[in-house]
């Protein structure tokens, strides 16, 4: 299900508030709303969406094609398996256990850093989640929507 205008324009914000972006990644892209979103109100990112159904990733690499967008790609991927460390900001709308998944694979990556890096400095990176919360984590903030669901977007410094 798509995200609604009002919460991809609050997602949009949050972005706004994170520093020296370059990368971003849109897990379980679906229909391609949020990405395009973010490449259009940001043509100097890139924009990778991963989404493994095969008629929502037709559709946004289409709509992407019809938009001319150049600083975004949309991948017939599993998100759980691609390389994400080399993003700055994760966005996603996920289920509870594609949260749980989420949460799993971040915790690995960052002690994978740990191990391989030891004292080298990672970049911080941001997960904005719209609705679902992650588990094992605390947000560095939460804003409540004011749609009849009471939509939340959840904002997470990893």
């Amino acid at each position: 299900m798509p995200s609604s205008y009002r919460v991809r324009k609050a997602m949009l914000e949050q972005l706004d508030m994170t520093a020296q972006v370059s990368h971003v990644a849109d897990l379980g892209s679906g229909w391609g709303h949020l990405g395009i979103a973010v490449a259009k109100a940001h043509p100097h990112i890139q924009v990778i969406g991963f989404e493994v159904s095969f008629f929502p990733w037709l559709v946004s690499v289409l709509w992407a094609k019809c938009e001319g967008l150049s600083n975004v790609t949309f991948k017939r991927q599993n998100f759980l398996l691609a390389d994400l460390p080399v993003f700055q900001v994760y966005y996603c709308y996920l289920f509870p256990k594609g949260m749980q998944s989420l949460s799993r694979v971040l915790q690995q990556q960052k002690l994978a850093e740990l191990t391989e890096g030891g004292s080298i400095v990672m970049p911080p990176r941001h997960l904005i989640s719209n609705t679902f919360a992650l588990p094992d984590h605390h947000p560095r903030s939460m804003t409540t929507m004011t749609d009849m669901y009471r939509t939340k977007v959840y904002t997470y410094h990893l």
